[in-house]
């Protein structure tokens, strides 16, 4: 197994610090180095770490977190994931008043997805270490979460990479993969800006696939809301699941699954 050792740069915070936070990432990280808050590992890393340990104690030791919107995340995501959006919410997630569930929480690695890993993952994987930041100052560069992950290429590769293989299906919950520009949740999306906020020098919609940026398209324009146009289809090997009334079920207002502590 491949260990990095990687210096959170002062610049990363805007300190004239000689200080570099030394951080030891102890699993195998791609070479993509977008930020200084994060590594990224790819979707195969990530399985065999499910595999190599009981939900319990993948569950003790990290914390999966998968930042699309709800019905992506209802329609399918990685199991054992906690769905965490809106990165108003992520100091509420990671520091929660509760002093013994902030120490458990504090005890556990966070691994951050979405549907590329290229605007909402990364985004609240660096909202997270600005807060980190934030309530650290007077020990800088101490931090409470020096190891973040986010899984290269999102929840999109990881479903195709696996979904086909039936000793992999365990990995899912459930097994299927709901696009964000899927046209049934339209007005769901239009409720949601996450996707469309710079992160770095690219946003999400620039970095997606021509048939999805044309589904974002569609949506801008009202089109798909157009009972003739149900909205641009992946390419798939496997049904998504039974058709979704026409009128889904209302939006939760709080993340579907909270945090579970001892």
């Amino acid at each position: 197994m491949m260990l990095r050792v990687q210096s959170s740069s002062v610049l990363e915070v805007g300190h004239h610090s000689p200080q570099f936070l030394e951080v030891k990432y102890h699993l195998e990280t791609v070479t993509t180095n977008d930020s200084q808050a994060f590594r990224r590992i790819d979707a195969r890393t990530l399985s065999r770490l499910m595999k190599s340990m009981s939900s319990q104690e993948f569950n003790e030791k990290y914390v999966l977190v998968d930042c699309r919107y709800p019905y992506e995340f209802n329609g399918g995501h990685i199991k054992g994931a906690i769905n965490v959006f809106d990165t108003s919410k992520c100091e509420e997630v990671f520091y929660p008043s509760n002093s013994l569930h902030r120490a458990e929480i504090h005890s556990r690695i966070p691994i951050f997805y979405c549907e590329y890993s290229q605007k909402r993952g990364p985004s609240m994987a660096q909202t997270l270490r600005s807060v980190d930041r934030q309530r650290n100052v007077d020990v800088y560069p101490k931090v409470d979460f020096p190891e973040i992950y986010v899984v290269d290429k999102g929840y999109r590769n990881f479903f195709e990479t696996f979904a086909d293989s039936t000793p992999d299906k365990h990995l899912f919950e459930p097994c299927n993969y709901v696009e964000m520009v899927d046209g049934r949740f339209a007005h769901h999306l239009r409720q949601y800006n996450f996707h469309k906020k710079s992160w770095g020098n690219s946003t999400c919609s620039k970095n997606l696939p021509p048939q999805s940026r044309m589904g974002l398209r569609q949506l801008s324009e009202g089109a798909l809301d157009s009972p003739s146009n149900p909205g641009p289809s992946r390419p798939s090997r496997r049904p998504l699941f039974a058709p979704a009334p026409k009128t889904p079920e209302p939006l939760p207002l709080a993340p579907v699954r909270q945090l579970q502590f001892s």
